[in-house]
């Protein structure tokens, strides 16, 4: 056995995390860019990471895996967040009558200036509804505010609608659209995401619970099945071996 090898299993508490942390922050680095469902291999790198420095006492696997797994859930909520605040999505909804609604604010993401939101409608021609005047609801923890807007058509079923405004207190929003129909029924679509108008590291501390509940419950799991097996077959490899040592009875 190497010095290196023995000097890492002697102070297996330390060099385990650090080998764990690593190993998870590479596998959620690759997650995001590569395959999503690659995550799900953070608990299993961090139980050989454990494993390969010879850190077999339970309380300090669970406990180093719960850091584990904080750190890897701040890691994704951190690369989460960049994305998020640096994109300029285009969310889909639907009315129940059908019609489909496509949205998106300019900018998406911002600490200041004059958000435009941009609404297309794709009409069910089905439909018996009048489209032509809509009510965007804009709506964050602090704020709510409801504009009524009137489309332009573009065709028989495409309609546009603008709306700008540069007073949005500081905030996360969210916004939906909803029309009314000739008998009075008031129509929803589903929400719709943004804009942004704070820090991308107010985005980060918005995803950051979700992620850890998240990681911690399903990671956790999964890394104690892995435990609990690993621990079973090796016992019962042990058991073996002793069967095999014990001298032929006469």
């Amino acid at each position: 056995m190497s010095d290196t090898k023995k000097w890492l299993e002697k102070n297996n508490r330390i060099t385990g995390l650090a080998l764990a942390i690593l190993a998870s922050a590479l596998v959620v680095i690759l997650s995001i860019y590569v395959y999503g469902e690659i995550v799900f291999l953070v608990p299993v790198v961090t139980f050989f990471s454990f494993h390969y420095v010879k850190l077999y006492k339970l309380k300090p696997r669970f406990l180093g895996s719960v850091v584990v797994f904080i750190i890897a859930a701040m890691v994704s909520s951190g690369f989460a967040a960049h994305i998020d605040y640096s994109s300029h999505p285009t969310y889909e909804s639907a009315f129940p009558d059908g019609s489909i609604v496509l949205g998106n604010v300019t900018p998406y993401a911002s600490t200041s200036g004059t958000f435009t939101y941009n609404i297309t409608i794709i009409e069910n021609t089905s439909a018996a509804a009048n489209l032509s005047v809509i009510s965007l609801h804009i709506s964050s923890s602090g704020y709510s505010n409801t504009v009524n807007l009137h489309g332009t058509p573009i065709n028989s079923t495409y309609i546009t609608y603008t709306y700008s405004t540069s007073s949005l207190p500081v905030g996360l929003y969210s916004y939906n659209l909803s029309y009314t129909e000739p008998n009075g029924t008031v129509v929803y679509s589903g929400p719709l995401g943004g804009p942004v108008h704070d820090t991308v590291f107010v985005l980060f501390e918005s995803f950051l619970p979700t992620y850890i509940l998240t990681y911690l419950i399903y990671f956790e799991l999964i890394f104690a099945v892995g435990v609990f097996i690993g621990r079973s077959i090796g016992n019962s490899m042990r058991y073996n071996q002793q069967r095999r040592n014990q001298p032929p009875q006469q």
